[in-house]
């Protein structure tokens, strides 16, 4: 079989791909769960988006330059011309500011808003040309951009759907929306009038439709994929051995794709309120043993904050909270809980934290910490742990972002969305603010790791298990190994069909 640099791409054809996450909206500015950004991606382009290695590209960005300056702080961006929205509106400065102010709105609760509190104001200097004028420095910038807050969506469709909008999103990108079926399958066709092109000058995308099916068992999804139901799809670790031995499968894998497991505390509620039985409870419980039962050895037990192994700015952190029941039971000592406590917790229906909440629940109660813990679907935990912040701690997993801001004026940040506490952490917003700030990579490597230390000693995120994602293609599948992108979501506007 020639290798896929060696063939002609083919148009046509209708991609499936399998998933175990159902969409919480299609909205990329409003999207709760990181599980939504892999039904949108296909629909939207950024302002600035990354390439497969993680680098912001103006030849895959609506923006095709940028200028950054010190003195006032701002960053002009020269946009691309000629491009349109699946609706017709036009793309042009005046959607950008559009879409901006929008993610900024605090009704439109946008996860991304903390993400995009340097902007101070959105000048449009004409047709294709505008300027972020900025509150300060900003290096953490050019790399929030490619995440939901830089995904530019319709004026046009924005004004006239209103709340209907998150299930009707209209953006540039090279597929557009055809149809959703709520547990079933999202649907969307080629976008005729996509910009892109590839390295031959070959218009994209090439496939004419994609079907994401929502399966939510992973024995059932391998299955699909070996019928030939799907052609393609994130494979479960009890199944990559089989898979790996299949040639009628092109294998990939990322390492570090994500966190498969982590603790969440919310330091306002008892018995989290209390810093010693949150170390408590980290020190309690073994990633290692939780690897081997929940993930078959194939994750890579944490040993920081969340960037992971592989991640750029992922160093060990020098004060873990190791699995060590001496310290579980000197915390709980501390604290005044030397016989344990009773501990209320929420997870959802993904099929490693069901199992590791098993063990968890095991692990705990070696100290006498009762855990009751209850699993609910991915969106009404995410509400109980975020929104409604009604749950001492969460278990569930975590996409990995690029920028290291992302998650941190999101997951760290005082007010930030996916932050589960009220409280004001002035020390450490001041340490996130300068980590954005700065645009010397080796002092922002330096600052995020402050950050993850001291994260990791308050106990409010405990991550236990990093992803590791592999991804099985029907060998009829080409350019298959472009379908992780780097930050380990589908990418899916290169990959063409061969001829059956």
């Amino acid at each position: 079989m020639a290798p896929d640099g060696a063939e002609k791409p083919r148009y046509g054809g209708h991609l499936r791909i399998g998933f175990t996450l159902e969409p919480t909206g299609l909205d990329p500015h409003t999207g709760k769960s990181g599980g939504d950004l892999y039904y949108w991606r296909g629909m939207f382009d950024q302002l600035v988006d990354f390439n497969l290695s993680g680098k912001p590209d103006p030849s895959v960005s609506l923006a095709s330059a940028w200028e950054t300056s010190d003195s006032p702080p701002s960053i002009t961006f020269t946009l691309r011309q000629g491009v349109q929205f699946h609706d017709g509106t036009p793309f042009n400065a005046e959607a950008v500011k559009k879409n901006i102010e929008r993610v900024q709105d605090p009704a439109s609760k946008s996860i991304a808003r903390t993400n995009l509190a340097a902007i101070k104001s959105v000048e449009v200097l004409g047709e294709h040309k505008l300027r972020f004028n900025l509150a300060g420095p900003w290096g953490a910038g050019l790399g929030l951009l490619p995440g939901g807050g830089g995904a530019m969506n319709s004026p046009t469709a924005l004004a006239k759907l209103g709340l209907d909008y998150a299930w009707a999103p209209i953006g540039t990108g090279p597929f557009k929306l055809k149809e959703v079926v709520a547990g079933s399958h999202v649907r969307y066709v080629r976008n005729e009038n996509y910009w892109r092109k590839d390295k031959a000058g070959n218009r994209l995308p090439y496939l004419d439709e994609v079907t994401i099916r929502i399966i939510k068992d992973e024995t059932v999804l391998a299955s699909a994929l070996r019928a030939g139901e799907i052609d393609i799809a994130y494979v479960p670790y009890k199944e990559v051995d089989s898979f790996l031995a299949d040639k009628n499968f092109t294998m990939t894998k990322l390492e570090g794709s994500g966190t498969n497991a982590l603790l969440v505390m919310n330091p306002d509620l008892a018995p989290m309120n209390d810093i010693n039985l949150r170390r408590a409870v980290c020190h309690a419980v073994n990633a290692a043993d939780i690897n081997k039962a929940a993930a078959f050895g194939r994750a890579v037990v944490a040993d920081a904050g969340l960037w992971p192994v592989n991640h750029t700015y992922h160093k060990r952190s020098s004060s873990p909270a190791d699995y060590d029941l001496a310290k579980a039971r000197a915390a709980l000592a501390a604290g005044g809980k030397p016989n344990g406590f009773e501990l209320a917790a929420v997870t959802w229906n993904n099929p490693i934290l069901t199992k590791a909440a098993e063990i968890i629940r095991a692990q705990l109660g070696r100290v006498g910490i009762k855990l009751n813990i209850e699993t609910l679907t991915v969106g009404t935990a995410t509400d109980r742990a975020f929104a409604t912040r009604s749950t001492p701690m969460f278990l569930t997993s975590w996409s990995m972002s690029v920028e290291p801001d992302i998650n941190a004026s999101a997951n760290y940040k005082s007010g930030g969305f996916y932050n589960a506490s009220k409280q004001v952490n002035g020390g450490l917003d001041q340490q996130i603010a300068d980590a954005a700030a700065a645009y010397d990579i080796d002092k922002r490597k330096a600052m995020y790791h402050r950050i993850n230390d001291t994260v990791l000693a308050q106990g409010l995120w405990h991550p236990m298990l990093y992803g590791v994602t592999y991804a099985a293609a029907n060998n009829k599948v080409r350019n298959a190994g472009t379908f992780i992108h780097a930050d380990g979501r589908f990418n899916y506007k290169e990959l063409w069909l061969r001829a059956a």
